[in-house]
């Protein structure tokens, strides 16, 4: 059986970042089913700064937990994804992302909304799919104006384009990357995608290849 993947070791919430380190957080910004793990995937395995546990900062979960988004600039260099405004409260969430998306740098993984919606239904949650229209809508509207790093989702399962997306993340983020470029795996490679899962569930930051995704397809 699968473990879940908001492990401590993977996620915060439940993980404890640590105090800050001088590494500015990175949000990574992104509608459902567009690649968001993908995206974070790649910064984790070529980017050694973020490469701690736990290896990212779930926003949406954070604020359920009812911690205070005050303290986050406080935490050491964290990946924090986010699908906002996917959200019920909205005027409440912006007050929270707001002073993060001025402070750090944003990366956002583009997707045809046709192929989200398919995907979506491939994945059996067919009723997110019928209702995304206004959630694509106010994403759309609030991103529009935020400065931001924009890579479309193909381009993060194409081998040929790999090192092009990770010097543009390089050059974004003003880290610099590992020297040989680290990918997804190619869909299939299913026994070692799966291992993959595994040990980035088991040993997160330690784990040989970080593969943080829930599932994904073409």
């Amino acid at each position: 059986m699968m473990l879940r993947p908001d492990r401590p070791c993977v996620t915060c919430p439940p993980g404890d970042p640590g105090a800050a380190n001088g590494t500015p957080h990175v949000v990574v910004a992104a509608q459902m089913r567009s690649g968001t793990h993908l995206l974070i995937d790649l910064i984790l395995n070529n980017f050694p700064v973020y490469r701690e546990n736990p290896l990212y900062l779930d926003l949406e979960r954070y604020r359920l937990s009812d911690l205070e988004t005050s303290q986050i600039p406080d935490l050491r260099g964290l990946v924090i994804k986010t699908h906002y405004p996917h959200s019920s409260d909205r005027v409440e969430a912006a007050r929270d992302i707001e002073p993060l998306t001025r402070r750090y740098p944003v990366v956002m993984p583009v997707r045809d909304r046709d192929e989200r919606v398919r995907s979506m239904r491939r994945f059996g949650d067919w009723g997110a799919a019928q209702s995304m229209d206004p959630h694509i809508d106010a994403f759309e509207r609030y991103w529009s104006d935020v400065p931001k790093l924009t890579l479309p989702f193909r381009k993060l399962l194409d081998p040929e384009a790999l090192p092009e997306v990770v010097h543009a993340l390089e050059q974004h983020l003003g880290t610099p990357a590992i020297a040989s470029p680290v990918g997804p795996r190619p869909v299939a490679q299913r026994r070692r995608i799966l291992l993959d899962k595994t040990l980035t569930r088991l040993l997160g930051a330690h784990a040989p290849r970080i593969n943080t995704t829930i599932g994904f397809a073409r």
